[in-house]
């Protein structure tokens, strides 16, 4: 092995002068292979040396080694299953080093690498999938080849029906893999994974029914920094440095040395085109981050066919009852997202609707993603009544009762028909009187949901007392109608605020116009009596009764003008105090007031005139959320009202407290902040993210069942559960001084000093000074700690033995 290893390094430093060497290892290789195919040995330790060095060099070489690559593939391809573990790994890793040289073709490899999936080597098959996912970004990384994508995305399908499962599995792991990396979004594999679900290989149905259910949040969840990672620790491993360093480097002139070398010119040479291959990789994986994205379950292409096979595997499904619930939740999903008619699924459902059912928040919450508008309210009537009979009663627990109450309210929401059928407003009449249920909060807060959702969808079914003052007055639809949308939902909330902030800009552009004026007016008064007074001065005095004369009748003109422009200037200040006065109470009017006074016509709408951005949508979605907060709170505006005059009186206070005692008070500031905001429209309105009050779920939409349950008060726990904390507590304490960073501390600096630096110090002559009374008086004050220690460890294991 040493004698090919100083070879190959020789090879790869001058090959031209060991081509003889070469040719005679690659006859030696063909004697061997010849010899292998025939009877393979027991030690083939030697063969694998021989092509991991064949390997290494072959590409030195083309013309002499053009059917090595063949013959090995060749016999991987033939006797993997009688083949050594160690030599089969050892052969694919030199075709992989191969396939990295370019000397064998893509598609060629991973079709063998998918036929070695059948092997019973753990670690062989790692490998395979580890390489197979890498290859395929890689050649998928500038541009997506869609030639070669569609040969290896035929040899994956093939496999996927395979007799052998484990190679079937790891097919299918390959392109799940893909997708989530997303080289692979096509709808092609998004169909060949719903086939998957309805194999009979229950592992294959596990992965693929994971895959629906979860693979967008593992998309979302894996952030670009990871792909940051991986380019960073591949520059690292080449040169030592970062893609930080590399580039604040190549900012750097060469000229920076005192001698341009020719080694430190091959090293800025090679760092260039590290950083250029770097940030190629870089901008690949970003534009791979911003393509546009759809659900996989929008890409089926037949989901009333998908929904209904899968269904049917259900109902005659023997696999765990987790498969089984997994199989329900994407069937409810496939229904909910794209508004199907299943109806036999709300009956098969409702037979796991009961109290005692394990996971029976989590089938609550399957139903609920099937449900949808289009769905008969006929049908999904007996399931309530079903959940309303078994959950919501008197001999049912509180948080039995608040999961039956939270469950019909979701039914309604997404079925408001439900509310017009036959004997519903007698039954919401029952449920919604547990809203005085004194023995447990969570129900009375479940069934005051209810109350006021039934409010907002459909108040006829209450008594009037029930209705409350700002019940919705809109009537509901018949089954199959919807309404036709004028433009954007929302936009005229949009629009007002804009128009309020248009209308209190001119005003301040106005104000200081006026001032402007005012300065202009008085400098030009100045001028004037500037002048006058050197006209006086030059003046002769036989002409100064005639001046007089003349100033008397042009003093008179100005004191005409002056009484208009007071007069001007009075009624322009009544129009102002106007304008400010009405500008005031539209400020302090809610939005749903506003909305309600402001009718807006189709043509003069905001969405036909200029197309909307992300921010305007994102506006929208927060006046939205705060239009249905006014709604359900219409003593908002006297509220805010209040709350701004009583912040106003103690911040008053606070400054005059602060003036009595002598300090000196700037308002300024806080003043114009306080303007500011009040006048800024989007100020309140947009101050968070627009993603936490987004409105209800979606058609579709997977529903928490953690939503379901009520507000769950926090009980006492047991001695066992207190002592199990109290021991969780104690868990890795002596680890604790390991886990400080920073260095050591003075008093560990202390002890580990040599006697003779700290022998003259103040603590040493202490001790050394010390009475043979302090002595004692220590040792017994040790003595009782050592005793104290030792009591509190024996009740801890008495107390652990009881438990």
């Amino acid at each position: 092995m040493s004698s090919l290893t100083l070879l190959q390094n020789k090879i790869k430093r001058n090959p031209t002068p060991h081509a003889p060497e070469f040719r005679q290892q690659l006859r030696s290789f063909d004697a061997q292979l010849s010899i292998f195919e025939l009877s393979p040995p027991k030690d083939s330790r030697d063969f694998g040396q021989l092509v991991t060095f064949l390997a290494h060099v072959a590409h030195l070489y083309p013309n002499d080694s053009g059917h090595f690559p063949e013959a090995v593939l060749n016999l991987l391809d033939r006797s993997y299953e009688s083949m050594d573990p160690d030599l089969r790994r050892t052969l694919f890793q030199a075709l992989i080093l191969l396939r990295n040289r370019g000397s064998i073709d893509p598609v060629t490899l991973i079709t063998v690498s998918f036929s070695l999936f059948r092997c019973k080597d753990k670690a062989l098959r790692e490998l395979l999938y580890i390489h197979i996912i890498s290859d395929v970004r890689r050649v998928n990384r500038k541009a997506s080849n869609l030639r070669l994508n569609k040969s290896i995305q035929n040899v994956v399908y093939r496999m996927l029906e395979d007799p052998n499962s484990i190679a079937a599995k790891k097919s299918l792991q390959v392109m799940v893999e893909l997708y989530k990396r997303r080289v692979w979004i096509d709808s092609r594999t998004v169909n060949v994974i719903a086939g998957a679900c309805l194999s009979n290989q229950p592992k294959n149905v596990a992965i693929a029914l994971q895959f629906f259910l979860g693979i967008d949040e593992k998309i979302d969840a894996l952030q670009d920094d990871e792909e940051d990672a991986v380019v960073d620790e591949g520059l690292e491993a080449a040169t030592g440095k970062s893609l930080d360093k590399l580039e604040r480097a190549a900012q750097k002139d060469s000229r920076i040395y005192a001698k341009k070398t020719r080694a430190r010119m091959r090293k800025i040479a090679k760092e260039g085109k590290l950083l250029k291959k770097a940030r190629q990789a870089k901008q690949s994986e970003l534009r791979r981050a911003n393509t546009p994205r759809f659900p996989a379950i929008e890409m089926l292409n037949d989901p009333q066919g998908f929904s209904e096979k899968l269904f049917r595997k259900l109902r005659s499904s023997n696999d765990h009852f987790e498969v089984r619930l997994m199989m329900m939740n994407l069937v409810s999903r496939v229904v909910g997202y794209h508004k199907l008619l299943l109806l036999p699924f709300y009956s098969f459902v409702q037979k796991y609707v009961q109290p005692y059912q394990r996971h029976v928040t989590a089938i609550l919450a399957f139903l609920i993603q099937g449900a949808h508008d289009l769905v008969p309210a006929e049908d999904l009537e007996p399931i309530l009544k079903h959940i309303a009979n078994n959950f919501v009663t008197d001999r049912s627990g509180a948080e039995v009762m608040a999961v039956g109450l939270n469950s019909i309210r979701e039914l309604i929401n997404k079925v408001p028909l439900l509310t017009a059928c036959q004997g519903m407003d007698d039954l919401i009449q029952d449920l919604i009187l547990y809203k005085r249920f004194r023995r447990d909060k969570s129900v009375v807060i479940a069934a005051r949901s209810l109350l006021n959702l039934v409010r907002d969808i459909n108040p006829e079914v209450l008594q009037r007392k029930e209705r409350g003052k700002f019940h919705s007055s809109e009537k509901l639809r018949e089954y199959g109608a919807s309404a036709a949308a004028e433009g954007v939902d929302g936009a005229e909330l949009l629009q007002i605020l804009e128009e309020e902030a248009a209308a209190m800009a001119g005003d301040d552009d106005e104000s200081g116009s006026e001032e402007d004026d005012e300065g202009g007016k008085d400098e030009a008064e100045d001028g004037e009596v500037d002048e006058e007074e050197g006209e006086e001065m030059e003046a002769e005095s036989g002409a100064e009764d005639e001046d007089d004369d003349d100033d008397n009748e042009e003093d008179d003109g100005e004191g005409d003008e002056g009484e208009s422009d007071e007069d001007g200037g009075e009624a322009a200040e009544d129009g102002k105090e106007a304008g400010e006065e009405k500008n005031a109470l539209s400020r302090d009017e809610t939005l749903l007031e506003k909305s309600k006074k402001r009718k807006i016509k189709q043509t003069d709408r905001i969405d036909a005139k200029r197309l909307l951005t992300e921010e305007d949508f994102a506006r929208i979605r927060k006046l939205k959320a705060k239009l249905v907060k006014e709604k359900h709170d219409p003593r908002a505006r006297r509220k805010n009202a209040k709350n701004k005059e009583k912040s106003a009186r103690v911040q008053n206070a606070l400054l005059a407290r602060l003036q009595k005692q002598g300090f000196e008070v700037n308002t300024n500031g806080e003043d114009a902040e306080a303007e500011s905001s009040d006048d800024d429209p989007f100020a309140s309105d947009l101050s968070s993210d627009s993603s936490e009050d987004e409105g209800p779920d979606m058609n579709g939409a997977a529903v928490d069942p953690g939503s379901l349950e009520g507000v769950i008060r926090k009980r006492r726990k047991e001695l066992a559960d207190r002592l199990a904390s109290v021991h969780e507590g104690r868990r890795g304490a002596h680890e604790l001084n390991t886990k400080r960073t920073g260095g050591t501390s003075n008093l560990e600096k202390s002890k580990n000093k040599p006697y003779l630096m700290v022998s003259k110090s103040r603590q040493v002559k202490q001790k050394q000074n010390v009475s043979l009374r302090q002595q004692q008086m220590q040792l017994k004050k040790h003595m009782k700690n050592l005793e104290k220690s030792k009591k509190t460890v024996q009740k801890v294991r008495r107390r652990s033995k009881k438990a």
